[in-house]
């Protein structure tokens, strides 16, 4: 009867051990736990694969910052040799201006005092309103003479009596009237723009290269006409005038040229300076901007970076919850078989001592029977 209750005991212990196991084997659910680390890893997998675009656009926000900065860079060069060209043209130009007032007659003296009491001193000069077709500038300095000093005025005959009053000193007044007429295309006028009293005193002159072929010329020129070369040479009847050097005036419309042609690229330089000016505050503002983009870029490649991190933590510590469980599992089955064969062989154990009792109590049963028996008969 011991053995029985042994048995029965140890029976109903594996039976409470298999319903616990049981019960803690139907929590491990192994399929969710796997689908939330198959979950985990496909989010994974999408932040790291969104670096790539990350890096790249990090990379081309670093690439406009630096192709800005080179243009700024472009920029400020080219606006430093625009300034320092600049100042370069007006110190020339304040050189030619200079020695042109003195070749025009602007300089002070009695007939610049004369011309500014009637207002007149900052009026134009011949030479400063002709426009000579190239290379025949010292032919037209030439013929004129010191008219290139002239003061061009509306009327000049109007001052021929305020002239009396020009104690000494040279004054030319010139009218500045200019129809735009047109003379012969042989004649020095031909060559010239510019006043018309200016144009009708060089129409009597005939343009030729050379004196050679102004000795040829001569002949077929009528009376008071003359023959003037490119170099200033002039010859007429009876007559050859060459100048080789002179004074001051000389060179005049030549500078004057390269007057009008500094002040013309003044002028540009000036444009193009403001140009400067407005393209380096404009890319300033774009490199304010690009610089903004990139550290936006930066700061969201960082959060990314430290995302993936976070996700690749939550990945490992999924996985670890899964093997845990699998192996949690595997050792339940393992005990669960051998709780299985343990009860089996109890309950077989049990049986079988279940019987052998039945057979003693039986035999115990029939002996008292037999002794009783005995008993009566004695």
């Amino acid at each position: 009867r011991t053995r029985v209750d042994y048995l029965d005991k140890q029976s109903l212990e594996a039976d409470r051990r298999r319903e616990v196991l049981t019960s803690e084997r139907s929590g491990l659910d192994l399929d969710a736990l796997a689908a939330v680390f198959e979950q985990a890893q496909q989010q994974h997998e999408t932040q790291k694969a969104s670096l790539d675009g990350l890096n790249t656009d990090l990379e081309t926000r670093k690439q406009s910052v630096g192709a800005l900065q080179e243009q700024q860079r472009g920029a400020q060069s080219e606006l430093a040799e625009v300034r320092k060209t600049t100042q370069a043209a007006r110190g020339r130009l304040s050189s030619l201006e200079t020695l042109q007032h003195a070749a025009l007659g602007q300089e002070q003296g009695a007939a610049v005092a004369w011309l500014k009491s009637r207002g007149l001193d900052s009026a134009a000069r011949v030479g400063e309103k002709l426009v000579v077709e190239s290379g025949w500038e010292n032919a037209v300095e030439g013929a004129l003479g010191q008219l290139i000093e002239g003061v061009l005025i509306d009327a000049p005959e109007t001052l021929v009596d305020a002239l009396g009053e020009l104690g000494e000193g040279r004054i030319a007044l010139v009218s500045s009237d200019d129809d735009g007429s047109s003379f012969a295309s042989t004649s020095l006028a031909a060559k010239v723009q510019g006043p018309l009293a200016i144009r009708r005193l060089l129409a009597r002159l005939h343009v030729t290269e050379d004196l050679t072929e102004a000795r040829r010329l001569l002949p077929q020129l009528a009376d008071g006409d003359s023959v003037i070369t490119r170099n200033g040479e002039r010859m007429g009847a009876g007559w050859v005038r060459v100048l080789r050097s002179g004074a001051a005036k000389q060179g005049a419309l030549l500078r004057e040229r390269d007057i009008q042609a500094l002040r013309v690229e003044i002028e540009a330089l000036q444009k193009r300076e403001a140009e400067l000016d407005q393209l380096l505050t404009s890319f300033r503002d774009q490199l304010l901007a690009a610089e903004q983009h990139r550290e936006d870029a930066q700061r969201a490649l960082y959060i990314a970076h430290r995302g993936v991190s976070e996700l690749a933590g939550q990945l490992q510590s999924q996985q670890g919850k899964v093997e845990s469980a699998r192996n949690r599992i595997d050792r339940i089955d393992g005990e669960l078989l051998q709780l299985h064969e343990t009860l089996d062989t109890s309950r077989e154990q049990a049986r079988e001592a279940r019987s052998r009792l039945e057979d003693a109590i039986t035999r115990m049963a029939d002996l008292e029977t037999a002794r009783q028996s005995l008993d009566a008969e004695r």
